[in-house]
């Protein structure tokens, strides 16, 4: 498989990006949304169903899932690229880990993807420094005891994607609600920050072509002003064994320009204040993750 390191121009002709919707959703599919993507479900702060899975189980879920992505060779080819994008000179200092709305990791076979795939990206990469982690859902406690036992600070506070940073940082944040990531952009909205800011999450500029920009600048000001100076993207190949998990997800930086330097953006949003923008799925795709 070829990957597409691609540099995102300026303005494309408006179009149905594959799998991005703006429209509301029927209720069912709302909670499967929900549950399956993370942030919203922190208006909840009871678990929809028990967790009777116990550590040793469930970390061997997860090194099942690992184990397969460590030895998918799209996988490797794609983090051999991000290794040579974060050994840029700007980033030879060691790497921090962010991770926002993976979700119930217990409940969840996307959940238990993405966590598995950062876990293969920090070992091949091998720079990472800390890896913090964040979840409105409420962990239950084998979930926190099998994070830190992967090496996870987990976060007691929910940051609303506001944290600042002054070092080279991956906020990993696989189908998080848009507001959320322009929290992380209106928090380091300075050269120096957004010269360090590296982001797994939806392809930004896929809403810049796919909402007005009166919408998307009430929305997520921040995404607006870098989709128009550009966004360097390299798309995550899609995982059969669980498409969902991963599509429509790229690992991102923001071109550093002049042009960022001398706008002037008001507060920013909270995370909860937007609707969720549902990633679905390419119809041609079945959605349904392979068990173990």
């Amino acid at each position: 498989m070829t990957f597409n390191y691609k540099s995102i121009p300026v303005r494309k002709p408006r179009r149905k990006a594959r799998g991005l919707s703006d429209t509301t959703l029927d209720e069912q599919e709302t909670s499967e949304c929900l549950d399956d993507i993370g942030f919203e479900v922190a208006k909840s702060t009871t678990k929809s169903s028990p967790k009777e899975k116990n550590m040793e189980q469930l970390m061997k879920i997860i090194d099942d899932k690992v184990s397969t992505l460590a030895t998918w060779n799209s996988c490797t080819d794609f983090s051999d690229r991000i290794k040579d994008k974060l050994a840029a000179p700007e980033s030879q200092n060691s790497i921090d880990i962010v991770c926002y709305g993976i979700g119930s990791i217990a409940d969840s076979i996307l959940s238990q993807w993405q966590l598995a795939l950062i876990l293969v990206l920090s070992r091949r990469i091998k720079k990472m420094r800390d890896m913090f982690y964040y979840d409105p859902v409420l962990l239950s406690e084998v979930e926190s005891n099998v994070l830190v036992s992967f090496g996870f600070k987990i976060l007691d506070v929910n940051e609303e994607g506001r944290r600042k940073i002054d070092k080279p940082t991956l906020f990993y944040m696989p189908h998080c609600p848009l507001a959320l990531y322009d929290n992380v952009l209106n928090a380091n909205w300075n050269g120096s920050s957004l010269r360090h800011l590296y982001i797994f999450g939806n392809l930004l500029t896929n809403y810049y072509e796919n909402m007005s920009d009166s919408k998307l600048a009430a929305k997520a000001p921040h995404v607006l002003e870098v989709s128009k100076v550009g966004v360097d993207a390299l798309d995550f190949p899609t995982l059969e064994d669980c498409p969902r998990a991963f599509n429509d997800t790229s690992f991102q930086q923001v071109r550093r320009s002049e042009e960022l330097s001398g706008i002037t953006i008001s507060a920013g949003l909270r995370a909860d204040d937007t609707e969720l923008i549902h990633v679905e799925n390419d119809a041609t795709v079945d959605i349904k993750c392979k068990t173990l």
